[in-house]
């Protein structure tokens, strides 16, 4: 769903005529940490490339079986989190390494 949610975020997005400043995202802490590993190049913004990078790799991340697909089990995982609490990556492993 959060996947969902964040492509459509994106798909209805457009990009301003003049682009504002980046903001610094050295400060930041928390949920930030995976802002500033989204921006891959560290020049302080977030390209759609860069957050779709970042998707695919969640989305990774969840999809334990490896089939392409989330079904209710993964995303149950998901939601428990580390400790069993709402929220959360869950028990799920690291990503599938390149063969």
């Amino acid at each position: 769903m959060i996947l969902s949610l964040l492509l459509a975020t994106l798909a209805q997005t457009a990009a301003p005529a003049t682009p504002p400043a980046p903001p610094a995202m050295n400060g930041m802490v928390g949920r930030g940490m995976g802002m500033r590993a989204a921006d891959t190049d560290g020049d302080g913004v977030i390209t759609r490339q860069e957050a779709l990078a970042q998707a695919g790799e969640r989305f990774d991340r969840m999809d334990t079986n490896h089939d392409g697909k989330l079904d209710a089990g993964e995303l149950a995982a998901m939601r428990r989190g580390p400790r069993g609490a709402g929220g959360g990556r869950g028990d799920m492993p690291p990503p599938p390494r390149d063969q």
